[in-house]
């Protein structure tokens, strides 16, 4: 509608826009201006005719035309306007028929939106209004017995009629009273049911009756759960003390209440002369003589149980001078204060309700009506002369109302008034007094608004029309008066002339004229009579008439002048302002304003009978002016004055003036402008102390007076919410209540945190001792916790008070008795849980804040102080919620940065030192304390926390957490990356701390311990350089931290801490020297360096390495030193004896170590298992030592003696098998005590003594079969870890064991449990170091047990090479593989052969054949076969005369002397019978064929000695093409040995699978199925059971045929490279027809 109306302004010919307005206004309810705009539409400026002419002359042409008076006749209609509905035009409308075009034009253009059609779709019409005779009443509910209620109903209601379209006099109404029980509901910020009380207060619906049950209710609510400092004596037992409070409360929670609190409060606060007194007593009176400071706190406590909506929002948005920057004649207004008279009644708003009530039910007024009879019963005089405006003084809410409803009844009363006195009577003095009291109480109204709204644009315009209808009142009175003559007493004409004034003053009439009129009027009243007193107990901005009145006002006005430059003043130049505002407020010297003009005496005393709210402007004035100087301290003086300006008005004797619903405003807007206040002054003294200390002693003191006042006050509402859960209520969730109940918790806190730092700053002149001083400060803070706690306040107001507790215990700085109240803190304000010994957090419920840098650089030394106090911190981690805030503060704090100069220059030496080698210069260095690095100084934070020890000790955390989780699993390695980094951290800030340097130690020595302990790979691989190199790292770090030990005589760690820093430094330098590490760390080929020479340019190592011997006499003096330091601890001195045994030192003083470890060693190590490694330890070396003779057979016996596994023999000990057997007998007492079987290195030593010692290969043998499961299908070997064995030393022992036992196997003969190790060393590298050389090892023995077992003497290849020709060969190979195929058993050789080809076989890939004798030995087995045809074909003949298909014969597996593992002959009896599947497989027919073949052959042989080549008819050349006399090389025999060996590989696996399975049954075990399976498998390589299938077998033939070939193709070219010049191209095309053969083989085994 606004802009509708702007756009008439600017066209109002617009016919279309008419329309529209026509159009919406229905919907807004608007019929009238909907008919006004249809008129328009008809009648409009370009039309020469009105709107009657235009319906006369029927001069409508245009479509608009015809719409506008189309909807104009339907609007009638609607309207029931008969009348203009019977113009005749209207009757030719209806007679017109128009076509559809245009009746959808006339529609569209008149018709209401869509979107608008529901707001008119309840409407009624007038129509069927008037249809009824007379209409039903109204009832009109009051929410309660008051004439407040009365009159706002009828206010509500009167605004609510006027929008609608009824004729008011048809409105009639009928006032209903609301039962008493129904009140509460009206009621919004009621917390909890509370009963009504009788009233003795005028406003009887808000206060409550006496109950002396509710009284003990809310007492019993003060019982609460905590024990203060009763005393003033600290003991740092908090926890304590919460536990005795938690327990009294249970017997007895009287104990516990308030009263404790407060009179510990009056203890402290005695010196100062101030005192709380029982504030529970005090809000808790019922009687009506409450008066001085008591008084708030009952009308606090009355107005929380009877809350009101108008005095919330008072609290929450004020109602005080709302806009400072109005005019300054607006300000001066309110600079007047009215003075309350005593004299005048305060009205009882209840007093004549029910018969008003009744009086409008009865006569059935209309709403207008009862309108009107409320404000005449108010205004209007009585017929006995009472006049209720002017004799009792009305609650100010109803006095609002009243405003109101005579505002908006303006017209009507104007019109009452008018026709009551048209005929003068005796009543028409009663309504001028009427019309005077209207025109004052519209004054009033006037002044008010035009102070509220005189800043904004549409506040200006209401001012004016305000002002436009008050002067027509005023001229109304005017006449009126005037009217009567002498009828209207002096009083009445003078209440009117000071009204104008007042309101000439009001608009703006300059001061000369202002001052003109006052005097005047003073001069008149003083004709009348001196004595002359008009109160005007209601109008606030009216002051009352009296010649002191007029007096006060002609100060203002000379002070206004004054005033409206300060007010108006420039803010460039404050000095001028704060000059004269501190002369003003008597601050000031009055002489620097000599020159002003003014009367300064005038001015002070307006300015002290001025109201508080003009007072608190001129403060901020100069709160403003001193900031904008830049003068905070007096800035914040301003604020605190402001603050005790506001106290004092609730505890002023004007305050007890005033009746119970004026205080209440009062209260509560003092409170909205406290909290303001508080809030300021909170922000000042929370930033910076210099505040509270720029304060003198007095303002000090008034301001400590005046918050405890406050606090008195605030504390009802604590008492309050207290006594509703007491009584078993709940506290009100109303939002408005809530946001009242914040405000009110927030100014509890802030005005506590401002009453200690007075207190504190008070104290501090007042109390010499310092510690009896802080003992009071500490008390006050502490029970302040508690009480601020149990409440749940902490975090009230963001945290301030936690804050404030935080920073005065950290600036008073007694730990040991603030710590529990910082643990709190801590947890209160940040969250973070961090208990103590005997102490836990209590919950208070706070909502923490984040922790940031500055908090934790504050707190983290108590943290830290915390995890120190742990008795090692090298092995003892924090507990979890210690460490959680360790990590966050390491998390806000951060870590050095690179970009900081200082810490990039340390952090690159440190690198530099930790990548060189080890110089054996820096032994001797560190040792004199002369190693060192040059690191910088680093300033900053980074430097603070470093020098406390938070990296340093983080990284300890870390490196423990490893150590921990490594006992029962494999240890993350990124808790050592992360130890590593913080160690890091601590050293770049040059703390140069010995500690950080031991950890980064330790942290090195476990990242290559992890490397070594859980795979052997590392030690395999290219990584061992690596782990090497972080072995080196730890060695540079010890030789670091000995060096800083030993310089610094300040450094003096704990006993124990020191005595493990000799233990692991001792530890790792023995470790760096032997296997499998031995003495990587100290390699210097990496560190080559040039030198320039004679010859010139040239590299070699920067220096020479270090000696084992060097190392292990460091290693030795650390031990020794552990010693001294720590006398009983056993691996010191078993780590000396290894020490001094590896120097080669006197077997007695190396056995005496170990005797002395025996002493100190504990039964049982801390994961439970008994320690045996100083018992083997010395029975090991007893046995070395003795084995070498270098000791007698009594010393070793003495030795032995000392061991606890000893025991006596039977006979005497003379000879040296005796002792060896005694020693082994204690090693096996030794090895059966350990139940676990953790320990393998007694077995190992029982073998050694067994071999070297009684010379039983057999008994070593069977001792070391224990160790191992060949047959087994996974594991190797049964050994493992003990708890004190070196990390690496398993792999290095499964070495040394493996070696051993193929040595023993070698020297046995063993060729089975040989070829079972062989298959598994391939797949060993993760469990065994130098995989390799073991293997190289096995095979060499292999290779002797197959040459001795094949009785092939030496250089056997060699000798018989030469003597045999290519085409000889080549016959008699023919001949052997007819032999093998026709003779039943196999030869015994073809077993060995066997076992060659499969072990040439496996070597494939990773070794070379050549070097370890396998094609020799292959080759050397063949030429045993090849020369034993003949015999194998005289065999075939000599079965020529049996039957022609041999029955089968049993496999003989015994050798001729029982050596071998396999017979003589090898039979085919367990294999598939058939040529096409087996080439053993015997044909009649094929054997007569051969033996005629071989008879022949024989007798040729015969004739012919050895190597004679054969006769022969055809060409002298062979079929390969080489001369027939050529030689015959080894390529070839191993070309025929993998041709003629092939057919026999899965008969050779299933037969030596049957003989382990027979083996077994003989010696009395019976194999099961799943174990003969595993037995074969292993024999044949693992393959899964080749003879049980056919398709099995040909895949194993498939495979073997590919390595086979693999392995033709890797021998055959090396041969030809040094065959004959003759043979080399042949023996390139053999090469490569092998290599072609394994490509074929392996394609069909992927088919």
């Amino acid at each position: 509608m606004a802009e509708f109306a702007e756009a008439l302004i600017h066209e109002s010919d617009d016919t279309d826009f008419w329309l529209k307005i026509a159009a919406y206004m229905p919907a807004l309810n608007c019929k009238r201006l909907s008919r006004y705009a249809l008129e328009c539409v008809v009648s409009e400026n370009s039309r020469p005719d009105t709107f009657e002419d235009a319906l006369s002359t029927e001069s409508l042409s245009t479509l608009d035309d015809l719409a506008g008076v189309n909807a104009l006749r339907n609007l009638l209609t609607d309207l029931g306007d008969i009348k203009a509905l019977e113009h005749p035009l209207y009757k030719t409308l209806e007679k017109l028929k128009f076509d559809d075009a245009v009746q959808k034009y006339i529609e569209a253009s008149t018709s209401t939106p869509n979107w608008l059609k529901p707001l008119i779709e309840d409407i009624p019409l007038i129509s069927e209004t008037l249809a009824n005779n007379r209409p039903e009443p109204v009832t009109i509910k009051l929410s309660n017995e008051t004439w407040t209620s009365v009159g706002k109903s009828l206010l509500q209601y009167s605004s609510k009629a006027s929008l609608s379209i009824q004729p008011l006099e048809l409105a009639i109404v009928s006032l209903e009273l609301q039962p008493d029980e129904t009140q509460d509901a009206e009621v919004k910020m009621q917390p909890a049911p509370v009963e009504k009380s009788e009233q003795t207060e005028p406003e009887a619906e808000e206060k409550p009756e006496k109950d002396n049950e509710a009284n003990d209710q809310i007492e019993a609510a003060r019982k609460k759960k905590r024990k203060s400092f009763a005393d003033h004596q600290i003991e740092g037992e908090r926890s304590s003390r919460r536990v005795r409070a938690r327990a009294e409360e249970q017997s007895n929670a009287e104990t516990t209440n308030d009263h404790e609190f407060f009179n510990e409060m009056d203890q402290l606060f005695e010196p100062l002369g101030i005192k709380f007194g029982d504030l529970i007593a005090a809000s808790s009176i019922e009687s009506d003589d409450v008066a001085g400071p008591d008084l708030p706190l009952k009308d606090f406590m009355s107005n929380l149980k009877h809350p009101k909506d108008n005095l919330s929002k008072t609290l929450l948005h004020g109602d005080g001078i709302q806009n400072p920057s109005a005019a300054a004649s607006r300000l001066l207004d309110l600079a007047i204060s009215k003075p309350v008279a005593s004299s005048t009644d305060h009205l009882d708003e209840t007093k004549g309700v029910e018969e008003f009530v009744s009086s409008v039910n009865d006569l059935k007024n209309s709403y207008q009506e009862a309108s009107i009879a409320f404000i005449n019963h108010f205004m209007l005089p009585q017929d006995d002369g009472t006049e209720l405006f002017l004799e009792y003084q009305w609650p100010s809410s109803l006095t609002k109302v009243i405003k109101r409803t005579a505002t908006f009844y303006y017209d009507l009363m104007m019109n009452l008034i008018s026709e009551s006195v048209k005929a003068p009577t005796k009543s028409s003095v009663r309504y001028a007094r009427l019309a005077q009291s209207y025109f004052e109480l519209l004054l009033d109204d006037f002044i008010d608004c035009s102070q509220q709204q005189a800043g904004s644009a549409s506040g200006k315009a209401h001012i004016a029309e305000y002002q436009e209808r008050l002067t027509c009142w005023r001229l109304f009175t005017m006449d009126l008066l005037s009217s009567l003559g002498s009828e209207i007493d002096d009083n009445l004409r003078l209440r009117f002339e000071w009204a104008t004034i007042i309101f000439e003053q009001a608009i703006g009439t300059s001061h000369e004229d202002i001052s003109i009129f006052f005097e005047d009027f003073r001069e008149k009243i003083e004709l009348l009579s001196a004595d002359i007193s008009i109160l005007l107990p209601n109008s606030a901005f009216i002051p009352d008439i009296s010649a002191a009145a007029i007096d006060l006002q002609k100060s203002k006005l000379q002070a206004a002048s004054l005033f409206s430059g300060i007010f108006e003043a420039s803010t460039d130049d404050p000095e001028e302002r704060i000059k004269l505002l501190e002369v003003i407020l008597e601050r000031g010297d009055r002489d620097q304003l000599s020159d002003i003009g003014f009367d300064l005496k005038v001015i002070e005393n307006f300015v002290e009978n001025s109201s508080t709210e003009f007072k608190l402007y001129l403060w901020t004035l100069l709160r403003q002016s001193y900031e904008l100087a830049s003068d905070w301290k007096k800035s914040f003086d301003c604020v605190l004055i402001k603050l005790r300006l506001v106290i004092r008005d609730l505890t002023s004797a004007d305050y007890e003036k005033l009746d119970y619903s004026h205080r209440s405003f009062v209260m509560f807007k003092s409170l909205f402008l406290i909290r303001e206040l508080l809030a300021k002054a909170a922000d000042s003294v929370m930033s910076d102390d210099k505040y509270i200390e720029s304060l003198t002693n007095d303002a000090v003191i008034e301001t400590s007076q005046s918050l405890v006042q406050l606090l008195r006050i605030l504390h009802v509402y604590i008492l309050y919410e207290d006594g509703v859960v007491a009584a078993g209520g709940s506290i009100s969730d109303n939002s408005t209540y809530n946001k009242c109940a914040s405000r009110l918790r927030t100014m509890i806190v802030q005005a506590w945190c401002l009453l200690y730092l007075c207190y504190r700053r008070r104290i501090t002149e007042t109390e010499v001792d310092v510690y009896a001083r802080d003992t009071k400060l500490l008390v006050f803070l502490f029970a302040l916790h508690e009480e601020l706690g149990t409440r749940e306040f902490c975090m009230v107001s963001h945290g301030i008070f936690l804050q404030l507790l935080q920073n005065e215990i950290m600036r008073i700085d007694r730990p040991s008795e603030t710590e529990y109240e910082l643990l709190q803190c801590i947890h209160c304000r940040f969250g973070l849980t961090i208990s103590g010994e005997y102490f836990f957090p209590y919950d208070h419920k706070a909502t923490p804040i984040s922790f940031d840098k500055t908090n934790a650089l504050q707190l983290v030394g108590v943290v830290m102080s915390l995890a120190m106090r742990r008795k090692n911190t090298q092995s003892n981690m924090p507990k979890a919620d210690l460490k959680s805030v360790l990590d966050k503060c390491c998390e806000v704090i951060g870590v050095p940065r690179r970009d900081q100069t200082s810490i990039y220059y340390n952090q690159s030496v440190i690198d530099t030192y930790l990548a060189k080698s080890i110089h054996p210069l820096l032994l001797q260095r560190s040792l004199k304390g002369l190693e060192t690095i040059s690191t910088i100084p680093v300033q900053g934070d980074y430097s603070k926390v470093a020098m406390i020890g938070l990296y340093f000790l983080q990284g300890q955390i870390y490196l423990t957490q490893y150590k921990s989780r490594k006992r029962t699993m494999a240890g993350r390695t990124e808790d050592l990356d992360y130890a590593i980094r913080y160690f890091k951290h601590d050293l770049v800030c040059d703390t140069n701390r010995f500690e950080s340097w031991y950890g980064l130690a330790q942290t090195y020595d476990a990242q290559a311990e992890d490397d070594l302990t859980w795979s052997a790979e590392k030690l395999n691989g290219d990584q061992k350089t690596a782990i090497a190199a972080t072995q080196r790292k730890a060695l540079l770090c010890y030789f670091l931290a000995l060096s800083l030990l030993l310089r610094n005589e300040a450094i003096v760690p704990p006993d124990s801490v020191l005595s493990t820093f000799w233990t692991d430094f001792g530890y790792e330098l023995y470790a760096s020297t032997r296997p499998p590490n031995e003495m990587a760390a100290y390699q210097v080929a990496e560190y080559e360096r040039h030198f320039s020479g004679s010859l010139g340019m040239y590299t070699k190592p920067a220096h020479s390495e270090v000696k084992s011997t060097a190392a292990l006499k460091l290693s030795l003096n650390m031990f020794q030193q552990a010693i001294k330091q720590e006398p009983t601890e056993w691996r010191n001195y078993y780590m000396q004896g290894k020490c001094l045994g590896k120097l080669d030192a006197e077997p007695k003083q190396v056995l005496d170590c170990y005797v002395k470890a025996l002493e100190f060693v504990p039964e049982k190590a801390p994961s439970g298992d008994p320690i045996f490694e100083p018992q083997y330890r010395l029975l090991a070396l007893i046995s070395k030592y003795f084995y070498r003779e270098q000791i007698d057979i009594s010393t070793a016996l003495e030795y032995v003696k000392k061991s606890q596994y000893y025991k006596e023999p039977e006979e005497p000990i003379t000879e040296r098998a005796q002792l060896f057997t005694l020693l082994i007998d204690c090693l096996t007492r030794l090895r059966t005590a350990d139940k676990k079987h953790w320990h393998h290195r007694p077995t190992y030593r029982i073998a050694v003594i067994a071999d070297k010692g009684l010379n039983d290969v057999t008994r070593a043998k069977e001792e070391m079969a224990s160790l191992y499961s060949l047959k087994a299908a996974k594991s190797f070997m049964n050994i493992w870890r003990p708890e004190f064995e070196r990390a690496g030393r398993h792999f290095y022992y499964a070495y040394k064991y493996t070696k051993y036992y193929i040595d023993l196997l070698g020297r046995d003969s063993d060729l089975e449990s040989l070829n079972l190790i062989t298959r598994k060393l391939r797949k060993l590298s993760n469990v065994i170091i130098n995989p390799s050389e073991v293997w190289e090892f096995a095979c060499k023995n292999i290779v002797e047990v197959l040459r001795k077992l094949s009785d092939i003497p030496d250089r056997y290849l060699e000798n018989n090479l030469v003597a045999i020709s290519v085409d000889e060969f080549l016959s008699k190979s023919a001949r052997l593989e007819t032999c093998c195929k026709s003779i039943q058993p196999l030869p015994k050789l073809l077993y060995y052969l066997y076992e060659a080809y499969e072990l040439r076989k496996m070597n494939v890939g990773f070794a070379s054949t050549a070097g370890l004798g396998l094609d020799d030995a292959f080759s050397s087995i063949y030429l045993k076969l090849y020369f034993s045809v003949p015999e194998l074909e005289r065999e075939l003949l000599d079965k020529a005369g049996g039957p022609t298909t041999p029955p089968p014969v049993d496999v003989d597996m015994s050798g001729d002397d029982g050596s071998s593992p396999m017979g003589h002959y090898v039979t085919a009896s367990n294999t598939p019978t058939g040529s096409d599947h087996n080439p053993t497989s015997v044909d009649s027919k094929a054997v007569s064929s051969a033996l005629g073949t071989l008879t022949t052959t024989m007798a040729s042989d015969a004739a012919a000695p050895p190597g004679t080549p054969a006769p022969t008819t055809g060409p002298v050349t062979t079929t390969t093409g080489r001369s027939r006399t050529a030689r015959v090389t080894k390529k070839e025999v191993i070309s025929r040995a993998n041709a003629l060996i092939k057919p026999y590989v899965s008969v050779l696996e299933a037969a030596a699978a049957a003989n382990t399975a027979s083996k077994e049954s003989a010696a009395g075990k019976e194999p099961s199925s799943k174990e003969t399976k595993e037995a074969a498998d292993s024999s044949a390589g693992n393959s899964s059971n080749e003879a049980a299938t056919t398709t099995t077998t040909e895949k194993a033939e498939v495979s073997e045929e590919v390595n086979g070939a693999e392995a033709d193709a890797v021998d055959a070219a090396p041969e030809a490279l040094a065959s004959e010049a003759n043979g080399a191209e042949t023996a390139a095309v053999e090469a490569s027809g092998a290599a072609v053969d394994a490509d074929a083989a392996e394609g069909k085994m992927e088919e």
